[in-house]
């Protein structure tokens, strides 16, 4: 186990929102809309991915966050990943769900990593995702208030 250092989260993760699971189950509907961008993803319909996500959705890939302002932005977000994946684990904490991806082959592209697993938190409004967090690694709940990572 390892944590995130303090100075990156802060980089990545806007202050209020948050990176561990609290073992809360996942608001199902705002999780289909994730099931839906993750079907689409694997297929390689980035079109369809694409428009799982809210014009002015705010997104972060391991960089600092960026404004999806249109829709193709959000093509070119969508087409970053060389993965497809699938839910391994979701919860809802504070209008937000954190999930965990196993990663998989996606159709047409080159997956570096498949059968590993990625996690991000992701806010929905209105059946479009407006917020996408990556972050650092899979989570572990770890003691309450804990940062730890796995």
């Amino acid at each position: 186990k390892g944590s995130i250092p303090e100075e990156l989260r802060r980089q990545l993760i806007p202050d209020g929102v948050p990176f561990l699971s609290t073992g809360e189950p996942a608001d199902p509907d705002e999780l289909e809309v994730v099931e839906r961008w993750l079907a689409a993803l694997t297929n390689a319909d980035i079109p369809a991915a694409a428009d799982t996500f809210a014009d002015g959705a705010k997104v972060q890939n391991l960089t600092t966050p960026v404004v999806l302002a249109d829709r193709g932005e959000r093509i070119t977000f969508n087409r970053s990943f060389p993965c497809g994946a699938e839910v391994s684990a979701a919860s809802s904490v504070e209008g937000y769900l954190i999930v965990i991806y196993r990663l998989t082959d996606r159709k047409g592209s080159g997956c570096d990593g498949p059968g590993g697993s990625a996690a991000s938190t992701i806010k929905v409004e209105k059946d479009r995702m407006t917020e996408w967090y990556r972050l650092p690694n899979p989570l572990d709940s770890g003691p309450e208030g804990s940062d730890e990572i796995s």
